[in-house]
């Protein structure tokens, strides 16, 4: 077979490599003889992507890679991969991707790092997109400047995802190539101030804390056509009616917002699409209005018009209150349908939506349904046909066999099981027999006690089970049967009392990626008296670990 592939130009064989990943490609060209190695050597479309990716693995590929190869590029430092990026650092120089066209960087928390990297891509010419995110960094002013400054030499620039948009107020110059522009923490203010560095952008997404008031919009650029607000924040109808008014080449508008009552009015909502953006074809709604007396045939008639039927073929549902006569939540069918639900539904609350006869009817949304929370099982079976598309379980009762879940649900398509029930699951073996794509488990301590007691023969393995989440604590021994029941996990998260409790993890989890463990007693353990502890045990000695007050999160070797 060598010997074939050794007839090959290289254009057919940099062909055949696209269709390989990265793994794949390197197993079976890297080393094979002179010839293929260069050719290998050539090849600049290699794409990584490290999230959650096995430690073994990940240095097996960056001792093989050059840096030059690589096209794509997916760096994490989130609990499952901590200190990746600084390892990732160590093998491949970051300013010698010069092929480099996309990165993406998550999880990142410390500010000179991030800093750093940004500097590595200084007069970057092909570099078109970028994505930073993270939960907890700080960036001082001058960092910010930095930063800001780098970027506005990436010529080739077009998509941004941004971790805040207090940074990127520090631009100073045109990024004239930006089209998609991402912030993941965004101020009205901040947003004003930036749209004037990016004349050419047609894409806008951003998500916005609370206390955000949204001011006058006296400039937005005019090629803005798909806008998506994911907003924690109050919001009138008028601050919308101004906003809109500058946007009328918007063709696509996703809006998820708290707000007065006037937002459940379909007319204003008609009348504001019909003026101010006349080229809107996509619409998603998802209002969470302050409390009120609508019905839902109030909420829901005006927007039966020809206009949103006939016109535009936009259906809209809501989520009333049954308690009190109000309604709760505004939404698109079927962008924002509930994809969670109560078995049996609860009581107080329904989802409606009208027909095409305009007569108002419960409405189920049971195929739109992905997460299913049981909190009894009443007899007769309280629903018509069962979920088929459930991905995710929470059994917050007991089941005393498995027909009962067989009768709500489809088992095969359920992935994450989430035990609630403090008495365990006396069918658990049952239901992780008959749902095989179960692979995360999330659990109470006391419920993983009972189901490890009822296991009492040790022919019972679950192989299939690959991320454990444990949210209260467990004694040692539970840990070593952890170990013998789920031997295939690779994500664990635990509770323990004491730090010696962690050890069998890392003797006999031979196919773990992840750790996270939370202490009892955190306040009796310093990062120095953490480091000895890992030392000692040879556990993550290349320091691919974090340590916080409660919480280890370690990247297994």
């Amino acid at each position: 077979m060598p010997y074939k592939f050794d007839r090959l130009p290289w254009e057919i064989l940099h062909q055949i490599f696209d269709f390989l990943n990265t793994t794949d490609l390197l197993h079976a060209f890297n080393g094979t003889n002179p010839y293929l190695n260069s050719i290998l050597q050539s090849y600049h479309r290699i794409q990584l992507n490290f999230k959650s990716i096995k430690k073994s693995l990940f240095h097996y590929i960056c001792e093989r890679v050059y840096p030059e190869q690589i096209q794509s590029l997916v760096l994490s430092n989130d609990e499952h991969t901590p200190k990746q990026i600084q390892l990732f650092m160590l093998h491949l120089p970051l300013i010698n991707c010069i092929n480099l066209q996309s990165l993406t960087i998550h999880g990142i928390d410390d500010a000179n790092l991030l800093c750093l990297m940004i500097s590595y891509l200084e007069n970057h010419t092909i570099l078109n997109f970028l994505s930073i995110s993270s939960q907890s960094i700080q960036i001082n002013k001058k960092l910010c400047r930095s930063i800001m400054e780098t970027l506005t030499t990436l010529s080739s620039l077009k998509y941004l995802t941004f971790l805040n948009s207090s940074t990127l107020t520090f631009l100073r110059q045109p990024l004239s190539k930006l089209t998609h522009l991402t912030i993941h923490s965004c101020s009205y203010t901040d947003l004003a101030n930036i749209f004037r560095w990016i004349p050419n952008l047609t894409h806008l997404q951003i998500s916005v804390s609370y206390d955000q008031t949204m001011p006058k919009f006296d400039y937005i650029p005019s090629h803005l056509n798909s806008l998506i607000i994911e907003s924690k924040s109050w919001i009138l109808f008028h601050h919308l009616e101004n906003l809109f008014s500058l946007t009328s080449s918007l063709e696509r508008l996703v809006l998820e917002t708290y707000g007065e009552p006037t937002l459940l009015h379909g007319q204003r909502w008609e009348s504001l699409i019909k003026n101010k953006l006349p080229h809107l074809k996509d619409l998603a709604l998802n209002i969470m209005p302050e409390e009120n007396t609508m019905t839902a045939d109030e909420v829901l008639t005006p927007f039966q018009t020809p206009f949103w039927t006939k016109e535009k073929h936009w259906q809209m549902g809501c989520f009333m209150s049954t308690s009190i006569q109000s309604c709760a939540r505004l939404f698109s069918v079927p962008h924002f349908a509930p994809f969670e639900d109560w078995y049996p539904l609860n009581q107080g609350f329904s989802n409606h939506l009208l027909n095409d006869v305009r007569s108002l009817n419960p409405y189920p949304f049971d195929d739109n349904c992905k997460h299913l929370k049981i909190y009894h099982f009443p007899t007769p079976v309280a629903v018509s046909l069962p979920f088929k598309n459930i991905q995710t379980l929470s059994i917050q009762c007991t089941a005393d066999n498995i027909d009962q879940l067989r009768s709500i649900l489809n088992l095969l398509s359920i992935h994450h099981l989430i035990l609630d029930y403090l008495k365990g699951c006396p069918v658990f073996h049952d239901l992780i027999q008959t749902a095989p794509n179960i692979s995360q488990l999330t659990m109470r301590g006391q419920s993983l006690t009972h189901i490890l007691n009822s296991l009492s023969n040790n022919e019972h393995t679950y192989e299939q089970i690959k991320n454990l989440h444990v949210k209260d604590v467990i004694h040692r021994n539970d840990v070593d049967q952890i170990c013998r029941v789920f031997p295939k996990l690779e994500h664990i998260f635990l509770h323990v009392k004491e730090r010696n409790d962690i050890l069998p993890i890392f003797e006999k989890l031979h196919y773990l990626i992840s750790t996270t463990v939370q202490w009892f007693y955190s306040n009796r353990t310093s990062l120095s008296v953490m480091e000895e502890f890992l030392q000692e045990n040879n556990i993550c000695t290349d320091g691919a670990y974090e340590f916080f007050a409660s919480s280890l999160n370690l990247w297994n070797d």
